[in-house]
């Protein structure tokens, strides 16, 4: 596992290294999560990301959505949904967790506790490694 402090050169390393799963916070230095999302649509790797804040918002999570992850996880809820949604990336499917844990008031807020996950068959998981 490499952490970065900043996203510069975030391109050139993904397409080197090809992880398997990168996570992202929102506001990294240098260019956001989101773009650095975007940027790993736009390059020949089957790198999967998932976007990791503190920004606790339903919007968030949309906008990560459509800039192409295939995941978020707030920041407060890390310790029920971080390792699950990285295995959820790993076994080639998407996470979403929830921006907070449900509440009384949850459904006054249809955008407070909700999360979905999804899973591929087996035989769609797995993608060959180059050496």
């Amino acid at each position: 596992m490499n952490l970065y402090e900043t996203a510069s050169n975030f391109g050139i390393q993904v397409k080197s290294l090809q992880p398997d799963v990168v996570v992202l916070d929102v506001s990294m230095p240098g260019i956001s999560g989101l773009e650095a999302t975007r940027l790993i649509g736009k390059l020949d790797v089957a790198t999967r990301a998932l976007i990791f804040t503190m920004h606790e918002s339903a919007g968030i999570a949309v906008e990560a959505c459509d800039a192409g992850a295939h995941g978020y996880v707030s920041k407060s809820q890390a310790n029920r949904d971080l390792v699950l949604a990285i295995q959820t990336l790993l076994s080639g499917g998407t996470f979403f967790g929830s921006t907070s844990d449900p509440s009384p008031g949850a459904n006054e807020n249809p955008d407070r506790g909700m999360s979905f996950r999804t899973t591929l068959p087996w035989s769609k998981r797995l993608r060959p490694r180059s050496t």
